[in-house]
């Protein structure tokens, strides 16, 4: 991993990405590569990011995971001795263009099978995420990502854990800890994130959260939505009361390939705003 000098980039001369739900700064691209500059982080957080590259060098990259490649750096001098000081500013990875967050997929319509390929894809990635010994703690809607071919990419691999320290939390798992009386300085671990990336999911196709749906509304909902029956049994487990994290298979163990479900709910495209029909 490289360190680019940030007064070399022009950031004016960059294109600036909107992204509302970034709280760490802002992201500029030139069509190839994007940049990310943690503009909104204090010094210590800044540090913390650049312990989690570095550890990500040494790691060979994942497919369908955006991948930091060189670190953005600042360096100062002292007077005394001219010491140098390097501060990492941020990091580079690859631009993916027309890029689509999970959120937004509640305003698509889909057909189910193309769905299921979605989610089926996804879990296999977190997977495969976790075989490397990293943990996603703050997988949420915004850092999962899809192309105009709906290939998934996971992004901000620049708050991932080793399982160390948790980092930030996704609100979403936050709300679930707390509905479970769970510790939130909890260390990360694997079904952490199988439980996350069900709830993210989850909260697409029922447009609210699965915590907030009682057992009455999701057998009449499963009549509609298919997959909901497989993933009955899960979600049962998933929201008792009692203060542990369960043990979940992932969710591509529990929807099989070529399971076409029915998610049959007319919603316009967030790629072309209009509807979508397989």
């Amino acid at each position: 991993m490289q360190e680019i000098n940030l007064k070399t980039l022009n950031l004016k001369k960059l294109n600036q990405i909107q992204d509302k739900q970034n709280r760490e700064g802002s992201i500029y691209h030139d069509e190839k590569i994007a940049f990310k500059i943690y503009d909104k982080l204090i010094p210590s957080e800044k540090e913390r990011k650049n312990i989690i590259l570095n550890e990500l060098s040494s790691i060979y990259p994942i497919e369908h995971v955006v991948w930091p490649m060189d670190k953005i750096v600042s360096i100062t001098r002292k007077s005394l001795f001219h010491k140098e000081i390097i501060q990492t500013e941020g990091n580079t990875m690859k631009y993916i263009p027309d890029a689509t967050q999970l959120f937004d997929f509640k305003e698509v319509s889909l057909d189910g099978k193309i769905f299921s390929d979605i989610v089926i894809s996804s879990s296999k990635t977190l997977e495969e995420i976790h075989k490397n010994g990293i943990f996603v703690p703050d997988l949420s809607f915004s850092n999962i990502i899809f192309d105009k071919n709906f290939e998934h990419y996971f992004v901000d691999f620049d708050s991932v854990s080793f399982g160390k320290n948790n980092g930030v939390l996704s609100g979403m798992l936050r709300w679930y800890f707390r509905y479970k009386g769970i510790d939130l300085e909890v260390k990360p671990n694997v079904n952490c994130d199988k439980i996350s990336l069900i709830l993210h999911f989850l909260y697409v196709i029922l447009d609210k959260s699965i915590l907030s749906v009682n057992n009455k509304e999701y057998d009449r909902i499963s009549e509609q939505i298919e997959v909901l029956k497989d993933l009955k049994e899960v979600v049962l487990e998933i929201k008792k009361k009692e203060n542990v994290i369960p043990t979940v298979p992932y969710l591509h163990e529990i929807i099989k390939e070529n399971n076409n479900f029915s998610l049959k709910v007319e919603k316009n495209s967030c790629h072309n705003k209009k509807n979508i029909i397989y």
